[in-house]
């Protein structure tokens, strides 16, 4: 009899673990802990006379190649990004369309407001916090380069639809790299948004 409660007590605690929501702080930390570790993957590909966030930017625009190695590398270092982005999807019932959109969908903390699939940002001039589509335009901006600017333009608008966002995000950054693209864009555009959000 035992060993039938412990085994039961086991099981209740792995069934509540899976569900657990991860914490903005647990985010943060995933966020900074992935960075670290693609930039020292891309640090050893880096050319010498490359500057690293150009030479990020040229890999997401096809300009130059990462080797096996570091494809791989990256590809396993996006395990946590993938788990985070498809507990996102689960909770605001987001559409979990491909392995690159599970990635992006890594970008947003946990306390990102989404209703009816839609991401909301507050409005240029509200009080407290708050993110404008102004703001997600210039973090696509550091994240991708100028398509992505022009594609996310709309600066004006109150909110915008998780598919969307996540169609044209993605669509750009796998361009060249596939979802390695994306996982190596989201970190920058993840943590700017974060960034961006509190002031």
């Amino acid at each position: 009899m035992k060993k039938v409660i412990l085994s039961f007590v086991a099981l209740l605690i792995i069934n509540l673990t899976s569900y657990s929501q991860t914490t903005k702080q647990e985010w943060s930390k995933m966020m900074e802990s992935y960075k670290n570790s693609v930039e020292s993957v891309l640090s050893k590909e880096c050319p010498k006379n490359m500057e690293l966030e150009k030479f990020r930017t040229s890999l997401i625009l096809g300009e130059n190649k990462l080797s096996s190695n570091g494809l791989t590398e990256i590809s396993k270092l996006t395990s946590p990004l993938k788990d985070y982005g498809k507990e996102f999807a689960t909770k605001h019932k987001l559409e979990l369309t491909d392995e690159a959109s599970l990635i992006f969908y890594s970008s947003f903390s946990p306390d990102t407001e989404v209703v009816n699939g839609e991401i909301i940002a507050g409005k240029v001039g509200a009080p407290g916090p708050g993110l404008t589509w102004a703001e997600v335009g210039n973090c696509a901006l550091a994240a991708l380069g100028a398509d992505a600017l022009y594609s996310l333009a709309y600066s004006g608008a109150s909110s915008w639809s998780a598919a969307a966002l996540t169609t044209t995000f993605t669509g750009v950054a796998k361009r060249f790299l596939g979802p390695i693209g994306v996982g190596i864009a989201v970190v920058t555009f993840g943590l700017c948004i974060a960034n961006e959000s509190t002031d």
